[in-house]
């Protein structure tokens, strides 16, 4: 029983973190932080997200934050871009692991198909929890320029 609610648990935190990623602007507005006490309104604005994502994803995920006397939350920016990038950080894969995007985390490739199409190699897996198929690019050729 507590493993099944610790794996309920790791999955609506995966949810939870999964719908904090930033878009490519926002992660170069996040950059741009000062060095400086922001209210999370005005956080939310400097990264153009909704202010509902500071309060419901960031705060409850641990992102650093102080609460003054009159318990206002304050968010310094360049503490939080670290936070970010740290939380946020690209996953890489082991030589036996795919990503499977059904279940939104690397899983391991079990008898996998290799196949060659126009130079790019890859091979093809089925996910050992949802069933799906896996891909995993091995090797692609450069296309020279005609």
């Amino acid at each position: 029983m507590a493993e099944k609610e610790n794996d309920i648990q790791g999955t609506k935190w995966s949810k939870t973190i999964m719908r904090g990623r930033l878009k490519g602007a926002q992660r170069h507005k996040l950059r741009k932080l000062l060095h400086m006490k922001y209210r999370p309104s005005e956080l939310a604005e400097e990264i153009a997200v909704n202010i509902e994502w500071i309060y419901k994803i960031y705060i409850p995920l641990g992102c650093p934050h102080e609460r003054d006397d009159k318990e206002y939350i304050w968010i310094v920016g360049a503490e939080f871009c670290e936070w970010y990038l740290e939380m946020y950080r690209t996953q890489k894969l082991a030589a036996n692991e795919g990503y499977c995007v059904s279940c939104k985390r690397p899983v391991a490739i079990v008898d996998p198909e290799k196949h060659n199409k126009d130079g790019l190699i890859y091979l093809l897996s089925q996910c050992p929890d949802c069933g799906k198929t896996v891909a995993k690019i091995l090797h692609q050729k450069r296309r020279s320029g005609k």
